[in-house]
């Protein structure tokens, strides 16, 4: 169907006064920018024999061979609009593609939003940069009463030593240094072709620039601890040396920006709480042509400045706009905040994930095992192998997996390795519950022995049925199912699944958890006092620090553990870093026993005698650790001089299993403060050994 102008302005006014107020040009750019991914129309639909519509998406793939043999199929045009018919298919809806693809096709592409429960409100920002980065104040998508405050970086000067409001206020701040400022225009051209000697110096005198800017640029970071996202540089779009000489080459200059990019990265990580924002990725996800404008400005100007003054000429040129297909800067810029607002989320843990729990049949691999006549491999291309891979990464990242299938075990272990080449494994599921029972049930067995809440948990299912029944359930869970082919990008691109540092305790949660429910099952065939004394646990105290290889999971454990967690405080990077300065220590201690080694498992906070806060993983809840870690405590802090101890107590909505500590480590309840006399201590616990590891005292920095 071809355009039509007149009605698509008639049919929809708001993008009339759209053009009115100067916001986009004409129709045609409205339904190529958002018309198109609204769902409007290009025309009054026709009425016609609409073509059959498959019952599934797997149904209406094309064969396998589209043009005869020797003949390469034709692409279609690039954005080019949907015809009539196309039309009719997305208007009757036969895939339910109403319900997801308006989220996914827009900003929600690299940021889904699939997994979000908790709306990000930010309270104050800072952006850091020149007159570019000044654009990116204007955002229609950030809430109303959020105006992001701006400092002009001209000349690297270092900001001032106060920032404009307080800065526990400040969420993060974003850094937007530019290209021309660290790559003088003419460094690269005027060197010989043969000269190579003189690109690496260019690069090195690049580097050097880039570690002076970052050094000024990220002061309030280095001062306060805030959050500092760190915009890279695009990558051009042409080496400009020529498409027949060797890419990877300093000497072609995408590469030489590519390796400019990647000592940025070195030098930003330097910094505690600083980061990347991967600008290049998202201009090159929604195309470069559409956000760099390298095709008419200088390599070194490294922005997108789509509109410049046009001098008279004989012949009128028209403005760029005219020329060029764009992509609107507040478009750009918004997809920049989205990536920040993302970034945010995952630092803050907000509706984290801990636990995917997935479906067999038509979710892990396609079909029916018990209908399968022919058990080979069935990890097709896109869904689900691209779901395996993306499993196998969560696991990485410290995110368990589980499986609950309505089968027969045996078969279902006999045929695993045929049906999946073994490219995902039993053993990579830290619980497996294949059998006949309603999927709650086998849901709720598995939350109980893991401690995971349902709102931590994904799971994905083909059934509708099954999805609804475990809605019905755990109305917090989030649920996934009818449509697979947003599997892969949801699970491994959503802020809710990202994680800021993968510890060792991360990397081997799996293998832990499977260790657990081993141990579960012998708790079950025993007396409390008989299992607990057959583990063989050791428990070792010792004091962890800023600069600490353990700090990071020590401080991940602080603010993402909310059942075992006595006041439920989570900490930003500056307060942590001012209390410590202020001489509270933190005390951590490691868990192990005959079945694995869990490692650092628990965190109590101390500043004098005043145990501030304590969290403990959930994973050895029910051992009395915590009993023999306080116990090695308070004897640490008596020997330090403290006479009475006291400790706080906050309960919370989730923090159920901690609320009766102090009284089963023997303190009293003082108004709220809870206390622990003179010469008192916790029981110390016969069945665990407890050892004390001696570390060297910091200082009043928190540094080692």
């Amino acid at each position: 169907m071809d355009f039509a102008e007149t009605w698509y302005l008639e049919t929809y006014p708001d993008v009339a006064a759209a053009i009115a107020a100067g916001h986009i040009s004409g129709a045609r750019e409205h339904y190529a920018y958002f018309g198109h991914a609204e769902g409007r129309l290009t025309g009054p639909v026709v009425e016609a024999s609409a073509p059959e519509i498959p019952a599934s998406p797997a149904e209406s793939a094309p064969p396998a061979e589209t043009s005869p043999p020797g003949e390469a199929e034709a692409l279609p045009a690039l954005e080019s609009p949907d015809t009539g018919a196309q039309e009719q298919v997305y208007a009757e809806d036969p895939w339910g593609l109403a319900e997801v693809r308006p989220s996914h096709i827009g900003l929600g592409y690299l940021t889904p939003t699939d997994l979000r429960r908790t709306r990000t409100r930010l309270r104050r920002t800072m952006v850091i940069g020149t007159c570019s980065a000044a654009a990116w104040l204007d955002c229609p998508d950030l809430d109303a009463e959020h105006e992001p405050d701006f400092y002009n970086s001209a000349g690297w000067a270092p900001p001032p030593k106060e920032m404009p409001h307080p800065p526990s206020e400040y969420d993060f701040m974003a850094v937007v240094l530019t290209l021309r400022a660290v790559l003088p225009d003419d460094a690269l051209w005027k060197l010989g072709y043969d000269d190579l000697a003189g690109h690496r110096k260019a690069l090195e005198e690049c580097c050097e620039r880039i570690d002076r800017a970052v050094e000024n640029l990220l002061h309030w970071n280095r001062r306060y601890g805030i959050p500092a996202f760190v915009a890279n540089f695009f990558t051009p779009q042409h080496g400009a040396i020529g498409n027949l000489l060797p890419r990877y080459d300093l000497r072609n200059v995408a590469f030489f920006i590519e390796e400019t990019n990647r000592y940025l990265e070195r030098s930003v990580r330097r910094f505690s709480n600083a980061y990347i924002l991967d600008m290049d990725r998202i201009a090159a996800s929604y195309g470069r042509r559409r956000m760099q404008d390298d095709g008419y400005l200088l390599t070194s100007h490294g922005s997108n400045q789509w509109e410049l003054p046009i001098d008279e000429r004989i012949e009128p040129m028209g403005p760029l706009s005219a020329h060029f297909d764009f992509m609107s800067q507040r478009e750009f810029i918004s997809a920049l905040w989205a990536e920040m607002v993302s970034l945010h989320r995952t630092l803050t843990k907000v509706d984290a994930v801990k636990l995917v729990v997935i479906d067999l049949d038509d979710t892990l691999w396609r079909g029916v095992s018990g209908d399968i006549a022919d058990v080979g491999i069935h990890m097709y291309e896109g869904w689900p192998t691209g779901v395996v891979e993306a499993l196998m990464y969560l696991k990485k990242r410290g995110i368990m997996l589980a499986i609950i299938s309505k089968n027969d075990e045996s078969h279902i272990r006999e045929i695993w390795p045929s049906i999946t080449d073994n490219r995902i494994t039993l053993n990579d599921f830290a619980a497996i519950r294949i059998n006949w029972r309603s999927k709650p049930e086998n849901m709720t067995e598995i939350l109980n022995v893991v401690n995971v809440l349902p709102s931590s948990v994904v799971f994905l299912d083909d059934n509708p049925v099954e999805r609804s029944a475990m809605q019905q359930a755990y109305p917090e869970m989030r649920i996934l199912g009818r449509h697979p082919w947003y599997f892969r990008r949801i699970l491994l691109w959503s802020a809710e699944t990202q994680v800021d540092v993968i510890t060792t305790e991360s990397g081997s949660r799996t293998e832990m958890m499977r260790a657990q429910f081993e141990r579960e099952g012998q708790r079950k065939r025993l007396s409390r006092a008989e299992f607990l004394t057959t583990l063989s646990l050791e428990v070792e105290l010792y004091e962890v620090y800023r600069g600490d290889p353990r700090w990071d999971r020590a401080f991940e454990l602080l603010n993402k553990t909310n059942q075992f967690n006595t006041t439920g405080v989570r900490w930003t990077a500056e307060a942590m870093r001012t209390r410590l300065e202020a001489g509270m220590r933190a005390f951590a201690f490691d868990v192990r026993d005959r079945f694995t080694n869990y490692g650092l498992v628990g965190v109590s906070l101390v500043d004098g005698a005043e145990i501030l806060q304590m969290v403990m993983s959930c994973r050895v809840n029910g051992l009395d650790v915590e009993l023999a870690a306080l116990s090695r405590l308070t004897t640490l802090l008596r020997a330090a001089g403290a006479r009475e101890i006291s400790a706080a107590l906050v309960e919370t909505k989730l923090n159920l299993l901690c609320r009766d500590l102090w009284s089963r480590c023997g303190f009293r309840d003082d108004g709220g403060l809870w206390r622990l006399g003179v010469g008192e201590a916790p029981p110390e616990p016969e069945f665990i050994t407890i050892r004390t590891d001696p570390r060297q005292r910091p200082d009043r920095s928190g540094r080692a």
